[in-house]
């Protein structure tokens, strides 16, 4: 056999063992990606948004308890903020889907509405922190800081309300909820995978 056949066996050698290699590599991808799923991109987008609707409405839920402690308040004015703290309440209960009756809530669970109502709620917040009269604590030296937090956290929640809406009409919420199911099926079929293995480990 010349030089150059045992060139070409070893060259075809190493590049099968290469092949061997890459495919190996990702097969272990493809178990690590079916043992340990992840969240796509989008959907940790949407896990975002989420949790961020969610520490801005228990802002605002504290911001109004702090109106009713800084600020001198009708009976209207004082009922008005109660009923922001029972909605921020909520929001919180919606975005972390803690009861079935706020889950199954059609008005909830569309993102039109849903935005809708969360700008809503945003706008009361404004409204109480411009009409409301003079406080009882002006000279407070937290009354300014208490009340420009109220603004802010009020118009921050306007804009989560027109965000939702402005996902909602690009039917954002339809990729979101493939995303979301896609995702729990991979992580209900790594459940089963564990599991499978865990019982064969017993065995042996």
């Amino acid at each position: 056999m010349s030089a150059t056949d045992e060139n070409e066996r070893a060259l075809s050698s190493w590049e099968d063992h290469e092949d061997d290699q890459e495919a190996t590599e990702r097969r272990d991808e493809i178990v690590d990606a079916e043992m340990n799923p992840r969240r796509k991109c989008v959907h940790k987008v949407f896990v975002v948004i989420n949790g961020i609707t969610v520490i801005i409405a228990t802002l605002m839920f504290v911001a109004q308890l702090l109106g009713i402690y800084f600020k001198t308040l009708s009976l209207v004015d004082y009922v008005l903020r109660v009923y922001i703290i029972a909605l921020c309440a909520m929001i919180v209960m919606n975005e972390l889907e803690w009861t079935s009756v706020i889950r199954e809530s059609r008005l909830l669970r569309n993102w039109l509405t849903r935005g809708l109502i969360y700008a809503f709620v945003g706008v009361l917040g404004i409204e109480q922190y411009e009409a409301s009269p003079s406080g009882r604590h002006d000279d407070s030296a937290h009354f300014d800081v208490a009340m420009n937090f109220i603004r802010v956290v009020s118009n921050i929640m306007v804009g989560v309300g027109g965000l939702y809406f402005v996902m909602g009409i690009c039917c954002m919420q339809l990729v979101s909820n493939k995303l979301r199911h896609e995702y729990e099926e991979r992580v209900a079929r790594a459940g089963d995978m564990h599991a499978a293995a865990q019982t064969y480990n017993d065995v042996a």
